[in-house]
């Protein structure tokens, strides 16, 4: 019998992805607790009603103490890193506004802002540009004819292939590199989004492929669009055939939880540089040099791939027997690129079926112009230049230097490396390249980009497909020319709150929003921006020597730091954090996985090290302003059903635990509040956790 009304299984599945997308879904309500507080050896506070009668002392738990009241005040979910996003949006949007800024970039963006903000005209246009694509694929009688739809000149996506320039080393030149184009999950790389685990059951599988989504809602709109079901039943069968043939091939890359499994070294194993001919002869059915080609990415004089295996599992896939699947995947992914372009009035529907409040015209403005591929490098350029200023960008950069400094002392101290192993640890120090509220080499260039009004004949999709081809050719022009150290920055938003290190280029990268009312404001002291600030950049620091960072060296070479000798110590060092937190409690009946965290919680570890060393060396340190701010940037409140889901998909241990273990292992926090055996939060000295340093 055919019915309208959602499974419950899908309505769950929709709520997680609405809590992960931060869209503001009614799930995030306080949820009823155990009578018994749960968590061990702390409470767990950041669950909602699971918190302690009393204030406890920081020297017995750290995080409770100094989110205490914060906690009490939030009993329903509260992720403030997230909800500092709106008064950065607040701002960047009265910017767009000011029509007296008339400079060709702010006018370029207002064009689009103000196109994907209006309703009526999206309405009229429809989804019919993006069909017309689509009828191309879906003409195609054989293979031969799908390949040369998609080699055509006025076809401008490459459904499966993204090519980006980056540095071969950065002793060398720029090159492409070369990654799956996905539609159906986020970063092969790992990260959040975890594709596949061979030992969980069929429904955790398929919970995980569900909460992997790209763009949430998408999948069931496009799915519709395309007449792929007449309910709901028959569009997740569609989606999940979608999904698995994606999977055969985006499958062969391993993520987090695989590469924390190999044997160190992997890196180098894994990273290949191949030349054309070498890409030719692992995928002679799918078009992939004739992809690079029509793209203008023939000019690489070599081709940077993680595990070739999936470019050989993608040629496989690419059999006359598999036309009509092809076709299918093919046509779903174009129009699930191109949906954030076309009315929104099919995603509305499905808001309004989840009790979610319509978008607006402004909110799917600014949801357009912030996209990563549109103008989101031109919002972090508007928010670092108008609203942070140089003397923010100065402090941070100072502060950036002297954490080097810190971790050159760390890495001089450290007793159990050989010589060998330091001076190339010291090497990747000297080199490594600061990108501070802003690339190296500056922002994209957006002057010369020509788009058209919808009073001119353009319409919002037009306008994307211009900025896509405009920003392509800027790359292009990168291609063999001496590496650069923010080509990471061009494929990856600076216009969220985002930090992080990247080790093919051997850089720190500082996102101008990452900068917000949480941790900067006026009157904010030296130690509190060092609480904060300063131990997420030496966490991010950090990345540079743990697990498979250190398998990088200086030039952001696949060639580990660590001499052969030292990598069993190395190794084990990695181990005791895995299962110092393995015997750590944060949820009821639910194993806290150290080994998924092994990276994250290693870094943690060091970039709280390295702060506390530099705030303690500062003249009349407070260091439990320090300490108390490092707690509070990690204040957050969930409830027990979100919690449970974060622990599953995230690499970070839970906030607590990032709190708590790591000020635990840190000498100055036992100076600072007086800790003594006994309490709370002691650890001998002998059983504390250290990787690097002493």
């Amino acid at each position: 019998m055919k019915s309208n009304v959602m499974t419950r299984k899908w309505i769950v599945l929709l709520m997680a992805l609405a809590m992960l997308l931060n869209v503001g879904f009614a799930a995030g309500e306080a949820q009823p607790q155990e009578e018994e507080l749960f968590g061990s050896p702390w409470i767990n506070s950041s669950v909602i009603g699971n918190v302690l009668p009393e204030k406890p002392e920081a020297k017995d738990d750290l995080f409770q103490s100094a989110n205490y009241e914060t906690i009490l005040a939030h009993q329903e979910t509260y992720l403030p890193l997230y909800e500092a996003g709106a008064a950065i949006q607040g701002a960047v949007l009265s910017m767009i506004g000011d029509e007296t800024a008339a400079d060709p970039e702010m006018q370029a963006m207002r064009t689009m802002f103000t196109q994907a903000s209006d309703d009526e005209g999206l309405s009229r246009t429809g989804w019919t540009e993006a069909d017309a694509y689509v009828e191309k694929i879906l003409a195609a009688s054989t293979l031969e004819e799908l390949n040369s739809a998609l080699l055509a000149e006025d076809f401008p996506f490459s459904p499966y292939i993204l090519m980006m320039a980056m540095p071969e080393s950065m002793r060398k030149n720029n090159v492409i590199y070369l990654m799956p184009a996905l539609a159906m999950a986020d970063d092969p790389m790992g990260g959040m989004i975890e594709y596949y685990d061979a030992e969980a059951t069929d429904s955790d599988q398929f919970y995980q492929k569900m909460m992997q989504l790209n763009q949430g809602l998408n999948s069931f709109v496009v799915l519709n669009h395309m007449g792929k079901g007449e309910d709901n039943t028959a569009l997740l069968a569609a989606e999940m055939e979608l999904y698995n043939m994606e999977m055969s091939y985006i499958g062969k890359i391993p993520k987090t939880k695989a590469i924390l499994s190999e044997a160190y070294g992997y890196a180098a194993e894994s990273h290949k540089y191949l030349t054309a001919e070498e890409l030719d002869a692992l995928c002679p059915s799918f078009p992939l040099t004739a992809t690079l080609k029509k793209f203008g990415k023939d000019a690489s004089s070599v081709y940077s791939v993680d595990n070739p295996e999936w470019i050989s599992a993608l040629n496989d896939l690419w059999k006359e027997e598999n036309l009509d699947k092809l076709k299918t995947l093919t046509a779903w992914k174009v129009l699930t690129e191109c949906s954030p372009y076309m009315t929104q009035e099919p995603f509305n529907f499905i808001r309004n079926g989840m009790q979610q409040a319509t978008l607006s015209g402004t909110e799917n403005g600014w949801s357009v112009v912030s996209h990563n591929q549109v103008f989101s490098p031109l919002i972090a350029k508007l928010y670092a230049e108008k609203v942070l200023g140089s003397e923010v960008k100065d402090q941070l950069t100072e502060m950036t230097k002297g954490l080097i400094e810190v971790y050159r002392q760390i890495c001089t101290e450290t007793e159990w490396i050989c010589e060998e192993t330091r001076v190339n640890a010291l090497e990747k120090l000297d080199n490594m390249t600061l990108n501070i509220l802003e690339p190296k080499d500056g922002y994209i260039d957006f002057s010369g980009l020509q788009l058209k009004s919808s009073e001119e004949g353009g319409t919002l999709l037009g306008n994307y497909l211009a900025i896509k081809k405009y920003r392509n050719d800027l790359e292009n022009a990168m291609i063999g020319q001496p590496a650069t150290a923010d080509m990471a920055w061009r494929e990856t938003s600076p216009a969220v709150t985002n930090a992080f290190y990247d080790p093919l280029t051997n850089s720190i990268n500082i996102m101008p929003v990452f900068i917000n009312g949480l941790n900067w404001w006026d009157g904010i002291t030296e130690m509190e921006i060092l609480g904060g600030l300063g131990t997420v950049i030496g966490h991010e620091m950090s990345h540079g020597f743990d697990f498979y960072g250190s398998q990088f060296n200086a030039y952001g070479e696949p060639t580990p730091i660590l001499a052969d000798d030292d990598v069993e110590d190395f190794v084990n060092r990695a181990d005791q954090i895995v299962a110092y937190y393995d015997g750590l409690t944060v949820l009821p009946g639910i194993p806290t996985p150290g080994n998924n965290l092994k990276m994250e919680n290693a870094a943690d570890l060091m970039g709280l090290k390295a702060a506390a060393i530099l705030a303690a060396s500062k003249e009349n340190a407070d260091m439990k302003a320090f300490f108390e701010m490092f707690a509070k940037l990690y204040a957050q409140v969930t409830d027990l059903n979100m919690a449970e889901m974060i622990m599953q998909i995230d690499t970070h241990a839970p906030n607590i635990l990032r709190v708590n273990v790591n000020a635990q292992m840190t000498p100055e926090f036992y100076e600072a509040f007086g800790v003594q055996e006994g309490d709370g939060m002691y650890v001998k000295p002998e059983d504390r956790l250290v990787v690097w340093g002493k």
